[in-house]
């Protein structure tokens, strides 16, 4: 039997300890490509969600665009051929089947979202309430602009149904949604302060009139806001509150 000398057992030591570094090193890289590998595949595959996201947007845009130039066609020929009896009526329902095909195609692009925005518009001028109200509750959620203004529309539906609590509620969330010189505010504005005058609180109305006259007056509205005035005004002197 071969006796290890001390220079032996100091190289296995030696070697054992370059051997555990090694493997260390070497698992550190087989991590390093698992993570590389994950990130490459990832990054790939984000490469083609976005591709594929923006090809679907692009779609959804060109089907918008042609449904709005369908429409604008069959709005003209019925100008052409009767301009004293244009069924408007016929014209929203064409609108609201139209856009519908956009919603069912692409309903979460901007596109499909605009589209839906838009039925429920037309819904509601077909007093087609709970239809539009169903419509505009799938778009409160969005951050953008027509988050805010189906906020609105919701608030016009409530206030066509005579449930007024609803109604405040939805302009105010409107209101709170934007800055006051972002352009949901100021409609929203309007729609409270009328519903506020409908109710005959004649004071709130006026409140809310004069902010759009005092801060807003070179809004297009300002002139709506101007006639609220007016409006309350009259009342006042009618029921003899006026000084």
């Amino acid at each position: 039997m071969r006796k290890r000398t001390a220079r032996s057992v100091s190289e296995g030591v030696e070697k054992s300890v370059f051997l555990r570094f090694i493997d260390k090193v070497t698992s550190l890289w087989k991590v390093y490509l698992v993570i590389f590998a994950v990130v490459v595949v990832a990054g790939g595959a984000f490469v083609v969600w976005y591709y594929i996201d923006q090809n679907t947007q692009n779609n959804a845009a060109k089907e918008m665009a042609k449904a709005q130039k369908d429409l604008q066609d069959e709005a003209e020929e019925a100008l052409a051929d009767d301009p004293d009896n244009i069924d408007e009526e016929a014209l929203i329902s064409a609108a609201v089947e139209r856009y519908g095909e956009v919603v069912e195609k692409y309903p979460r692009t901007s596109s499909g979202k605009l589209a839906r925005f838009r039925i429920a518009s037309g819904q509601f001028q077909l007093g087609e309430y709970d239809e539009s109200i169903a419509n505009y509750d799938k778009l409160i959620s969005e951050k953008s602009i027509i988050g805010a203004l189906s906020e609105i529309g919701l608030g016009d539906c409530y206030r066509a149904k005579k449930e007024n609590e609803a109604a405040e509620k939805h302009y105010k969330k409107a209101r709170g949604r934007c800055k006051e010189k972002d352009f949901p505010y100021i409609p929203a504005t309007i729609a409270l302060a009328g519903l506020y005058l409908d109710q005959g609180e004649l004071d709130k109305a006026e409140e809310l009139y004069r902010e759009v006259v005092d801060y807003h007056l070179y809004s297009p509205m300002s002139e709506d806001a101007a006639e609220g005035l007016i409006e309350i005004e009259i009342r006042r002197e009618l029921s003899g509150e006026s000084e």
